[in-house]
């Protein structure tokens, strides 16, 4: 399951799913969902639509198709936040998904929302301190998570770059990680190695869902 990014204010399924066709002929299947954005609607409630979207699919995933226990949950920019919000049992808005998730991929995200709501971003999300807080899931972690493959491109923004490094450090003690940097990519161009054999971010990512070895 993909979550796009967009800076919480931008993009949609329809421009998201480029990221289908590497792993659906590595014999995944893929959902590529839509949130509302900002300003229209704010951090907690795009979270609870990520929730309910995990939800939904796993109490459908007989008719679509695909084992319920083995959904991973991934997210760009935005998105990588959005995902990992889904991991945080609680007090959230919409369902608690958080042991029902498989796995996650965690690509060059914002963890620590604090320095976002100090931002120009901030115009469109209207953060006060609380909301900044409760949308951190770098500072609200549960003790164990799932496997988790978190990257970053080697051409990012030292905020990134900062606030990549201090999640890997967090999620070190309370899951199986693997960390990738693309050396050649950047924030907007990394997503694109999802799935590709070959490629940094592509081989872990299937080697968390198990496909390494499957034939294209």
């Amino acid at each position: 399951m993909f979550v796009h990014g967009g800076n919480w204010q931008a993009l949609g399924r329809a421009a998201s799913a480029f990221p289908a066709p590497p792993l659906l002929a590595a014999g995944a299947a893929v959902a590529v969902i839509d949130y509302g954005l900002a300003p229209d609607v704010g951090l907690d409630a795009m979270a609870g639509m990520v929730r309910r979207s995990v939800d939904w699919l796993l109490g459908r995933a007989d008719d679509l198709g695909f084992a319920a226990h083995r959904l991973h949950l991934c997210g760009s920019s935005a998105g990588a936040h959005l995902a990992a919000m889904a991991l945080l049992p609680g007090p959230v808005e919409g369902p608690d998904v958080s042991e029902r998730i498989a796995g996650t991929v965690l690509l060059s995200g914002m963890y620590d929302l604090e320095p976002v709501r100090l931002s120009y971003v901030n115009e469109a999300l209207r953060l006060d301190a609380a909301g900044a807080w409760r949308n951190s899931p770098l500072r609200l972690l549960p003790a164990r998570l799932p496997p988790t493959v978190i990257a970053r491109g080697g051409n990012e923004t030292e905020e990134y770059v900062r606030q990549h490094d201090r999640m890997v450090a967090e999620l070190r003690s309370r899951s199986a990680v693997t960390e990738v940097v693309s050396r050649l990519r950047d924030h907007f161009d990394l997503p694109y190695e999802l799935g590709v054999r070959g490629t940094g971010l592509g081989d872990a990512v299937l080697t968390q869902l198990g496909l390494e070895g499957s034939v294209v």
